[in-house]
């Protein structure tokens, strides 16, 4: 359904003066980085995903509204223009919380997820559904029937996801026909919950994580797990020559055919960042981590940290902080130009150039 509504009529935009304060610590100097816009969505009251544009043109916000006193809930999926600042689509189609999306490879179209195990594709400018997906697998006793991770192949005929029971699918997105449903029980791997996939560029190979270690790569053609890598977070690096990772209170190098380590990067304070949540950018240079848990005396806004040298370059704030301390959710976009941080129903952006800026100044 198009929206065609004024940007204020649903979303409130707060934009702050970039402001750098900068605070000695016993590493050395760590900025305060300020969010450079904030928008608060006042029809939801949670965003439960995001998802940017591979042009940095478009985000996804996929969120819900509570009925106060009530289980009722009502779920929205909005395309936003980072250009013009305005919802240009409203997608009513999801009956309960949207968990996984990703754009198309033209950013034309988009997939999202919802519950029970359920997908679809749809035009990112009129709301269409051009094809819905579902899947022969079931949700165990213990799970919901999620699918968080979502990727496209290259072919762009194709797209593959991972659910909240370690399964892996693939299906056409022509005919909407599901084409493999991978198992872990039967093809090896003990992720019990997939969060996060990524395809390798030759589509063959996918890693696949839960949010904590053990990383999984396995096969596209089969699902067979192939080998593990000791990480609780990890990218892989753009010219596909390794991984980078972070485990313990180290950064690593692992072999990207084996997953063994190749070297260890930088250590870092595992003390500053005590949070749940940690996410590289695109290029493996900084590391987000949401201090959830920071100790007595220390600052409580997320973390970003220099993976080269392994230090904190700076906290990131907002104008208010109860729109950043403890998000819940952080996403780079795929360029790593912006970083996006929400909590509720506000977003929080980041430019990548601040960053940098960060780590010229801590050298």
């Amino acid at each position: 359904m198009k929206n065609k509504s004024l940007l204020y009529q649903t979303v409130t935009k707060v934009i702050p003066v970039v402001l750098l304060v900068i605070g000695m610590t016993q590493t050395g100097y760590v900025r305060e980085i300020r969010s450079i816009k904030t928008y608060k969505f006042s029809d939801l009251s949670l965003i439960t995903k995001i998802a940017i544009s591979h042009d940095d043109r478009l985000m996804f916000i996929g969120g819900r509204k509570d009925v106060p006193f009530t289980s009722d809930r009502k779920c929205y999926g909005y395309i936003f223009s980072l250009q013009t600042e305005q919802i240009i689509t409203t997608f009513l189609q999801h009956t309960n919380s949207i968990t996984g999306a990703c754009f198309s490879p033209d950013d034309k179209k988009i997939v999202t997820a919802g519950y029970p195990y359920t997908l679809w594709y749809w035009n990112t400018n009129t709301g269409e559904v051009l094809q819905t997906f579902t899947t022969r697998a079931k949700p165990s006793a213990y799970t919901y029937g999620a699918i968080f991770g979502i990727d496209f192949f290259a072919d762009g005929i194709r797209m593959i996801a991972g659910d909240d029971c370690g399964n892996i699918h693939i299906w056409n997105l022509n005919t909407g026909a599901e084409l493999m449903w991978s198992n872990p029980m039967y093809t090896g791997g003990g992720l019990t919950q997939i969060q996060k996939l990524d395809l390798f560029q030759n589509d063959e190979k996918v890693m696949v994580y839960g949010g904590t270690s053990p990383v999984e790569i396995r096969s596209t053609r089969s699902g067979t797990y192939l080998y593990w890598i000791g990480a609780n977070a990890i990218v892989i690096d753009p010219n596909e020559k390794f991984f980078i990772g972070t485990i313990a209170n180290f950064f690593q190098r692992y072999d990207i055919n084996t997953g063994e380590v190749i070297e260890k990067i930088s250590t870092f304070d595992s003390s500053k960042k005590r949070g749940s949540k940690n996410v590289f950018s695109p290029n493996g240079e900084f590391l987000v981590n949401d201090n959830l848990y920071p100790i007595e005396g220390d600052s409580p806004y997320p973390t970003i940290t220099d993976v080269q040298s392994g230090q904190i370059i700076g906290n990131l704030t907002a104008e208010k902080s109860d729109q950043i301390i403890k998000p819940d959710y952080i996403e780079f976009s795929p360029s790593g130009k912006y970083l996006m941080i929400s909590k509720e129903n506000s977003i929080s952006i980041f430019s990548m150039s601040d960053l940098h800026a960060g780590v010229k100044e801590n050298y």
